[in-house]
């Protein structure tokens, strides 16, 4: 069995936001900065009746 590791109580009780109080102005100017090309790439993916069940990777 995988053992899997929480991490509920790093930002304290209540905490809406969790890995996303990470996210500051600086940080994302930063990820801003890398952009290249203005591409959009659509990462969604759809899931229909019927469709094969997908395991969690």
């Amino acid at each position: 069995m995988v053992s899997c590791v929480h991490d509920h109580g790093r930002w304290g009780p209540g905490d809406q936001l969790g890995a996303a109080n990470q996210l500051t102005p600086e940080s994302t100017l930063a990820a801003l900065a890398m952009a290249k090309t203005g591409q959009i790439l659509d990462l969604s993916f759809v899931i229909e009746n019927g469709a094969p069940y997908m395991g969690p990777n």
